[in-house]
């Protein structure tokens, strides 16, 4: 069925709506609304994987990506209320096992797991993405990615959107309940919610069906609470619903807190995005109004975008989950199809036109600050040139091979630069000068990056690093990193960037160049602490030997230096247990002949570190490049393959 709800009439209406626009290519889409604590329309578009014989429906499962972040606040708050954790608690009373390679780590509590101030570096991007669901059996790894991790500033000082966070507090609910994760979620919180088809990619309900994204495999994510659960969105709204009548599930203390401000910041810009497990505690979106306090989650992973919207002025919780070949921006779709509900009970939720800012003058620009905000400006993922002509304001990005402009001959009006609408403020805290966008985007701000004081010269073993190159070597098959191009790094240096380290790899996203110094011969140390997303995936990648060959690590990932890997020949190509994968050194015209079995996945990369040969694409390998092949192992690893050199 692809309409449901009290109100068919309506729901027939936004469905319309969606179908309009969304692209005409595009796998599924699906939104719910609970009005007065009633579900009222909810409809499906498209199909349930680009088949036309399998129409979506509103009982679909989608991956509603971050949104699981709101699920997991709601079990800790739960558990608040069980009197079996607290949210000032320091982590480590609860996980024992949890440590890491910065002390401060003993200072993370609950509460800064859920409002993104912990400190921790961001994402664990091993298991992140996946095309297989791997089990229960991650927990170790988990663990050992917290051990060989640092900190990127002091728990509780500032809210960076954190994944690692939520992992953490996963841990906490499954040791302190006893119970799996997602079955505390079901039985404690959707259960309440009538909301059954809440559900983890491992534990699917029997006849339920997940949606697939058109030409794409199936997406697990490992990390549940951070982004792992996958409901229909009837039931998202029902979750939803309960901020604002938590029947008897939480005490009015326990709403309040989670829908606060919880946004942690040390520059004078507030940081009032967070509650606990949502992304908004006031959100606003011109040209729509949906009342004071209106909360929202958003949510997105490779293949999907989710958002939530809950207006407790007009007793309103919205949910919308697409698939992203859909070509849409979920938050804005939801906001108009709210918006259109809401007409329906008399209610007028758009504003009559938005308030018109004071025309803006220039001013002199004081002596000396052109001086003071030029230079280098770092996020996690991209580098920022600020200069001046004259005195207005130039910023321009580091792309693989030019700079590009950004934002041009922007004027001072005594307090920020401005641009076509665009409005920048600088601001110092410590050794730092940090770059916010005003009005940036549904955040509020965009804070894109700080400029770091003057480090020493890199020098010793570092410096003779720079240019090397390491692939990973313990990746499972289905590690969606691989189906991205592989996941390595290019340790670079950049002239006039003096102390600094930049790692260049692909995330799961986009193509990432993280900043770092050297904290002696083997070891880094992180940099950018920017508040919202400008240090959102960091780490301090460090180096180790092993049997003589030199690997890094990093973000979870066990990578080995190209320059120590030997030649592939005839032979057996072995390893006794999974995830221990085999790399070996290629030439340009070698034919390479092997059975391939199904829980082994072969990869090919050029000397650049581009793939150029996946086996998953059924392809056979034919003729290699200069470069390098991984053998990437689910299980233990018995393969014979044949070289022929030129």
């Amino acid at each position: 069925m692809d309409i449901s709800g009290t109100r068919p009439e309506i729901a027939n209406r936004l469905k319309k709506y969606a179908e309009s626009k969304r692209h005409k290519d595009g796998t599924a889409l699906s939104a719910a609304f609970v009005k007065n604590g009633e579900l009222v329309a909810a409809f499906a578009c498209g199909t349930q994987d680009g088949k036309s014989k399998n129409p979506a429906t509103v009982d679909d499962l989608f991956a509603v990506g971050s949104v699981s972040k709101l699920y997991c606040a709601m079990a800790v708050m739960k558990l608040v209320e069980m009197g079996k954790v607290s949210l000032d608690t320091p982590v480590t009373v609860y996980l024992p096992r949890f440590t890491m390679k910065d002390e401060r780590y003993k200072k993370i509590t609950l509460h800064m797991c859920l409002n993104h101030s912990s400190g921790l570096p961001g994402t664990n991007l091993k298991y992140s993405f996946n095309t297989k669901w791997l089990g229960e059996s991650l927990c170790a790894d988990f663990y050992d990615y917290f051990a060989k991790s640092k900190l990127k500033d002091d728990p509780g000082n500032a809210s960076v959107y954190c994944n690692d966070g939520y992992m953490l507090a996963e841990k906490v609910v499954a040791e302190v309940s006893g119970m799996r994760f997602i079955d505390f979620v079901r039985v404690h919180i959707a259960a309440s919610a009538d909301a059954l088809s809440t559900c983890s990619g491992g534990d699917i309900p029997q006849g339920a069906v997940r949606i697939r994204a058109k030409g794409q495999p199936a997406e697990y994510l490992m990390n549940t609470a951070a982004g792992g659960i996958l409901t229909n969105l009837p039931d998202c709204a029902r979750v939803g619903y309960l901020l604002i009548d938590p029947k008897d599930l939480f005490k009015p203390e326990s709403i309040h807190e989670m829908a606060k401000p919880q946004g942690k910041s040390f520059l004078a810009t507030p940081i009032n995005n967070f509650g606990l497990g949502l992304d908004f505690v006031d959100f606003s979106l011109f040209p729509y109004d949906f009342g004071e306090n209106t909360l929202a989650k958003g949510g997105g992973t490779a293949a999907f975008g989710a958002f939530l919207l809950v207006s407790q002025k007009y007793k309103l919780s919205a949910a919308i989950a697409l698939t992203n070949d859909n070509r849409l921006p979920s938050y804005s779709v939801l906001c108009e199809l709210c918006a259109m509900l809401l007409a329906e009970y008399g209610i007028d939720a758009r504003k009559a036109s938005e308030t018109k800012a004071d025309e803006a003058e220039k001013k002199p620009l004081p002596a000396g600050l052109a001086q003071k905000l030029s230079g280098m400006y770092y996020s996690c993922m991209a580098a920022y040139r600020v200069s001046f002509d004259g005195d207005l304001l130039q910023i321009q990005v580091r792309q693989a091979k030019a700079w590009r402009d950004m934002v041009s001959d922007a004027f001072f009006d005594g307090r920020r630069f401005i641009a076509d609408n665009r409005k920048f403020v600088f601001e110092e805290y410590k050794d730092n000068v940090y770059l916010i966008e005003e009005e940036a985007t549904i955040w509020g701000k965009n804070l894109w990056g700080q400029k770091c004081p003057a480090f020493l010269p890199i020098g010793g073993a570092w410096k003779e690093r720079v240019g090397k190159k390491y692939i990973v070597c313990d990746a499972h098959p289905a590690d969606a990193a691989l189906t991205t191009g592989g996941f390595a790094m290019t340790i670079q240096e950049f002239e006039g960037e003096e102390g600094l380290l930049f790692f260049a790899y692909k995330g799961s996203f986009s193509q990432n160049t993280l900043p770092v110094i050297p904290a002696g011969d083997d070891e880094t140390a992180m940099v950018l602490n920017t508040p919202l997303m400008g240090s959102r995936e960091n780490f301090a990648p460090f180096v180790y030997e092993k049997d003589g060959a030199e690997y890094l690590y990093a973000f979870g990932y066990n990578l080995m230096d190209t320059a120590d890997i030997k030649p592939l020949q005839t032979g057996r190509v072995a390893s006794e247990s999974g995830r221990q994968n085999k790399l070996f050194r290629v030439t340009a015209g070698s034919k390479i002949k092997m059975d391939i079995p199904n829980d082994v996945r072969v990869m090919l990369f050029d000397a650049d570190l581009q793939q150029v040969y996946d086996s998953a694409s059924g392809r056979k390998i034919g003729k290699a490049c200069d470069g390098h092949i991984l053998f990437a192992n689910e299980g233990a690893m018995d393969i014979w393959v044949e070289v022929r050199n030129r």
